[in-house]
């Protein structure tokens, strides 16, 4: 029906355009108006890039039409398919990314994507051996199942990744999508992180992270003949030398503060250093030939450009490679060919681009290779110059519902979008429910995106919004809370460290903001810990006087006043994520999981909800997880009478009720979507939180029949 209703617009328009007088120009007033012109020059007057243009007007001058800006980038993927462009894709994987509260073009933009895909795989069986293939090799759920950590084996075949569920090291069959695991015990001493596989396929050299710090690992691709080769505070393996000899890994060390690059002996363990920098995270590459490395460096601490070098391993020299005022990213050298892989965006878009590297360390003009490649995280390279690479969407949606805590029924269709890109901590309600504190994600200078926060004050009355600091990092589970008194909040967080290249402390604690003057202090720390960001949970007294806390396995009442603790309750399983406090302040909901799930802070299957006095004493299991849908929230019911908790996972999530005495838990209200849920203070709405977080990995063949071809 949209379809037909625009076509009938768009000829109304033409109709109205053909009785005013080239002497009097069409000027957009509104939104709408924009848009009936951009029709008119789209399907009347076929101008595709007129048209183009005032869609992109649209979507800048008028974003706060949600639906109107939704369909004006629909309709500019259109023309940019007319007109053979690969922007297309970029306009549809926008709508999915920003606007995934419009369903209908949400479902076109999908749509459209699928069938380019499905054409492009036509036409690279079509097309000539020299043209780059690309196809899609996994799709889904970011970072579980689908993981970009790892990288491909060398004929291709498989792909190595992180599996998040266990915290191991595992390989998958990319032909039948079977999966097995490489290492074992994940998240009891540690978990991994980025891999490498050696090339002869033999070998995967991975970073593993412990509450000590960082180990570079290596180990057979079946698991057997583990090794540490190297420890820091951070390490991450970046290329092997094509003989396998050797790894480049990038380390940053935290006193002092240095990145650096290494170069490790994969057999004796001798390191050396071949690069330092101040600050930054870098990236590095082997040459094929094994006489050179590119690396990657940020330009300075304050900016978001790359650039990249070329070091010579038998001299020490570096000679600049790319140097250019855009943002230029390592991706690699192609594996048995002279040519380097970067992306860039000096055309305005983020486009492929190569350069030659000759054997005397010069090189020529960089050449484009493929234009409008997006946000492409390179994952390596197989022996043939397949590139494999992983373009993910990350997306938190939040809304207002009306919520009625007797049926637990969630209003999901009539909910009130929130507009903006929100970080993953709840939403925190003010005791008068008048006002939320909410985190968005923002993009910073010098940062990978979405490495800045900002912490927003709505007045949900006026719908009003301030911003009261950005120089926190918040912890998902610990915060944000208001104290009773209404006028500040609590929330666990690391400090902006000025300095620091990445731009936050290793510092955490419990901090206070004034909800007035946005000023922030520090009220106790927290001991190091390598989870940090999801292990510690927290509910204030009703008197706002002291904090329990969930952290290290123990449950704890801390006095603001004299920091003086007391310790109620230790359990090395105890979950970090469910903590809740009854209304009148007299008993404590949490959660203790089992011993396989120890490290977990939702109460997976086999975890159990337990129940309380708030000053310690008998504790009591009101509800246990029989299957593998977890428990993600828990709280008391407005009179203090009963408990409410959620279980949830992809499939969508159940409303629960038990007594607080105890009994049959209740199953009062199914909904299929997977959202998490924030009751506000009278339990009469709920703000919810609704995470796209989809990860593709695609491959880029016949890359270098595609570089002979523009020798």
């Amino acid at each position: 029906m949209k379809t037909t209703r625009i076509g009938l617009t768009a000829i109304a328009g033409f109709t109205l355009a053909l009785t005013l007088t080239t002497a009097t120009p069409i000027l957009a007033q509104t939104g709408p108006d924009l848009f009936q012109q951009a029709l008119v020059k789209e399907q009347a007057e076929g101008d595709l890039r007129g048209a183009i243009a005032l869609y992109q007007r649209i979507v800048k001058e008028f974003a706060g039409d949600r639906s109107l800006a939704a369909r004006a980038l629909v309709q500019m993927g259109r023309c940019h398919e007319r007109l053979g462009s690969q922007d297309a894709q970029n306009a549809y994987r926008k709508v999915l990314a920003d606007y995934a509260d419009q369903t209908e073009e949400v479902e076109q933009a999908r749509a459209r994507l699928a069938a380019i895909q499905r054409s492009a795989a036509r036409a690279a069986d079509k097309g000539p051996p020299s043209a780059i293939r690309v196809r899609e090799v996994w799709s889904g759920r970011y970072s579980q199942p689908v993981d970009d950590s790892g990288g491909p084996t060398p004929d291709g075949r498989h792909l190595v990744y992180v599996d998040w569920e266990t915290g191991n090291l595992a390989v998958r069959d990319l032909a039948t999508g079977a999966s097995r695991l490489i290492t074992e015990g994940g998240y009891q001493p540690g978990y991994a992180l980025s891999a490498k596989v050696s090339p002869d396929g033999e070998t995967v050299a991975f970073a593993w992270a412990d509450s000590v710090g960082m180990k570079l690992r290596t180990t057979g691709m079946d698991g057997s003949k583990p090794q540490v080769l190297y420890r820091a505070d951070e390490v991450y393996p970046l290329s092997w030398s094509a003989d396998g000899g050797y790894l480049a890994a990038g380390t940053i060390d935290e006193d002092p503060r240095e990145s650096r690059i290494v170069r490790i002996g994969v057999d004796d363990g001798s390191v050396a250093t071949l690069y330092a920098y101040p600050y930054g995270v870098l990236d590095a590459s082997f040459a094929p030939g094994g006489r050179f490395l590119a690396v990657a460096h940020p330009v300075d601490k304050d900016s978001g450009r790359f650039d990249i070098e070329l070091l010579s391993l038998a001299g020490g020299d570096t000679l600049p490679l790319v140097h250019h005022p855009a943002d230029d990213r390592l991706v690699g050298w192609v594996p048995g060919t002279d040519a380097v892989l970067f992306t860039s965006d000096r055309s305005g878009n983020r486009d492929l681009f190569t350069l030659r590297v000759n054997e005397d360390g010069s090189a020529g003009d960089p050449v484009p290779l493929r234009r409008g490649v997006g946000e492409l995280g390179p994952m390596g390279f197989a022996e043939d110059g397949s590139l494999f690479y992983s373009n993910y969407t990350l997306q938190y949606t939040n809304s207002i519902a009306s919520f009625d805590e007797r049926t637990g029924r969630i209003d999901v269709a009539g909910a009130e979008p929130l507009l903006g890109s929100f970080d993953n901590c709840r939403a925190a309600w003010s005791p008068d429910g008048h006002q939320l504190l909410l985190v968005t994600r923002e993009h910073e200078p010098g940062f990978p995106k979405g490495r800045g926060f900002a912490f927003r004050l709505r007045n949900l009355a006026s719908g009003t919004e301030r911003v009261l600091t950005r120089d926190l990092n918040p912890g998902t589970i610990g915060g944000p809370r208001w104290l009773p008194d209404g006028r500040s909040v609590l929330l666990v967080a690391q400090e902006r460290a000025g300095g620091d290249g990445r731009g936050w402390s290793d510092h955490t604690a419990l901090y206070k903001i004034d909800t007035h003057s946005g000023e922030f202090e520090s009220l106790f720390d927290f001991e190091a810990n390598w989870r940090w960001w999801f292990d510690i949970g927290f509910v204030p007294t009703v008197s706002g006087e002291g904090v329990y806390y969930v952290h290290d396995g123990r449950l704890v009442l801390h006095r603001l006043a004299d920091n003086q603790e007391t310790e109620l309750y230790r359990n090395p399983q105890l979950a970090p994520g469910i903590l809740a406090l009854s209304p009148d302040g007299s008993d404590l909901l949490f959660g203790v999981n089992d011993a396989d799930h120890s490290q977990m802070p939702r109460l997976r299957e086999g975890g159990k909800l337990m129940i309380m006095p708030a000053g310690g004493g008998e504790v009591r299991v009101l509800a246990q997880v029989q299957d593998s849908t977890p428990i993600v929230n828990a709280y008391f019911t407005s009179d203090g009478e009963h408990v409410l908790y959620h279980r949830g996972d992809q499939d969508g999530l159940v409303v629960m009720r038990v007594s607080r005495d105890g009994g049959q838990p209740q199953r009062l209200f199914e909904s299929g979507r997977r959202m998490n849920v924030t009751p506000s203070p009278d339990r009469k709405r709920a703000a919810l939180m609704v995470q796209t977080n989809e990860a593709e990995i695609w491959v880029m063949e016949n890359l270098k029949e595609a570089l002979n071809g523009i020798r």
